[in-house]
């Protein structure tokens, strides 16, 4: 599980909303941009097969930070395991709680304006 860092302003082709960059290695498995090599096989990544991810990504677990670890985020905040639609998951600093979420909360890429982009919390739609 990597920390969620790599963010495409740019989006995917049908959207220009902020997303995560996936990158494919040689043996075709598909990891978090960032990493030096597949946490899977060891492979590299292969030029051109990236992919963006733009939500929204269901909580799996989370937990509330009381302490400050660093100067930035500021405490409390919420260190949450976000699971990707594409399957894989990373850590993501939930920046609208201050509780720790359920597993199944839905958060989505809020501010991409820092080192590590912060995530939101969202409601679904009612139907």
């Amino acid at each position: 599980m990597s920390d969620i860092s790599y963010i495409s302003t740019a989006g995917s082709d049908t959207s220009s909303d902020p997303g995560i960059v996936l990158v494919r290695c040689c043996n075709g498995h598909r990891f978090l941009s960032g990493s030096y090599a597949c946490p899977q096989c060891g492979g590299e990544a292969k030029a051109g097969q990236e992919e963006v991810a733009t939500g929204p990504f269901t909580v799996l677990r989370s937990i509330k930070v009381k302490a400050p670890v660093a100067p930035w985020p500021p405490a409390p905040f919420v260190v949450a395991e976000v699971e990707l639609a594409e399957g894989l998951t990373g850590l993501a600093v939930v920046s609208n709680s201050e509780e720790a979420l359920p597993a199944g909360a839905r958060v989505a890429i809020g501010d991409v304006s820092n080192a590590f982009p912060l995530f939101e919390t969202i409601t679904e739609a009612a139907e």
